[in-house]
């Protein structure tokens, strides 16, 4: 018999102005790699242009196109650092007055430099993975980040140590899957970490966009059970058509 500590659970909503957050869901199809296809060719050049993109991917990119023309610092939050990588090539095939920087799987001070890198004068994107350091661990106070889009569903690799997790889950638990435990749940506390860095305070005002129709009208695999209450509730489904015109009208509201 395995003896068990009793254990409390407790929840407390975010308690700034509901008036200061724009949070939306753009329901496009799946960003799985089956969907997607590859970011880059044989030759290790990125897919760039649309003709060559699968049509999933294609919809993602015209939804980057109209984030990143917004207002202030953007970060983007990409299922790996590969995908994260293709993000910035494309973003640098489009008219943006904007700097745009890339996060890399490298070490502590590398990424402190490429965050002063985006802190510093004029405003900059930054693309990284949903699976670093920078969606959870960085403070981004005062007007240091202006908007998050979380692109996809951050799932670890499918390797023998993953799936040996997601076996022991379902050994271990009545409640859910294995792999709802093994992956699912901590892929979307990855993005739930990534769109608290935008509200930081009481005062600041912000937009958190996720992308993937598993966070909005997918019946199958629906993520939005994973998210807080207040998020379900805050988080709201738009044609991805009208996302850049949605927060330029949030823009012009706060200020």
């Amino acid at each position: 018999t395995v003896e068990t500590r009793p254990t409390a659970f407790d929840q407390f909503p975010l308690r700034f102005s509901p008036s200061n957050r724009l949070s939306l869901v753009a329901d496009l199809p799946r960003f799985t790699q089956t969907n997607r296809g590859q970011p880059y060719d044989d030759d290790d050049n990125p897919v760039l242009n649309t003709e060559w993109m699968s049509n999933a991917r294609e919809q993602y990119a015209n939804l980057i196109a109209q984030v990143v023309r917004t207002e202030g610092n953007i970060l983007i939050g990409m299922p790996s650092y590969e995908e994260a990588a293709w993000a910035h090539d494309f973003i640098q095939t489009l008219s943006v007055d904007k700097r745009c920087l890339v996060d890399e799987s490298t070490t502590a001070d590398e990424t402190e430099e490429l965050l002063e890198g985006f802190f510093s004068d004029g405003t900059a994107i930054l693309c990284t993975s949903l699976r670093g350091t920078i969606t959870e661990g960085v403070d981004f106070d005062d007007d240091k980040l202006h908007t998050c889009l979380n692109i996809g569903v951050p799932l670890p690799p499918s390797d023998s140590l993953n799936k040996a997790v997601e076996k022991a889950y379902q050994q271990a638990i009545d409640s859910t899957s294995g792999r709802e435990a093994a992956q699912r749940i901590p892929s979307t506390r990855k993005v739930r970490q990534s769109i608290g860095r935008v509200i930081r305070g009481t005062e600041e005002v912000g937009v958190r966009i996720v992308a993937d129709q598993r966070y909005g009208s997918d019946e199958d695999v629906n993520l939005r059970n994973q998210l807080s209450p207040q998020q379900q509730r805050e988080f709201t489904l738009i044609e991805p058509d009208e996302i850049g015109a949605a927060i330029t009208r949030f823009w012009n509201q706060t200020q």
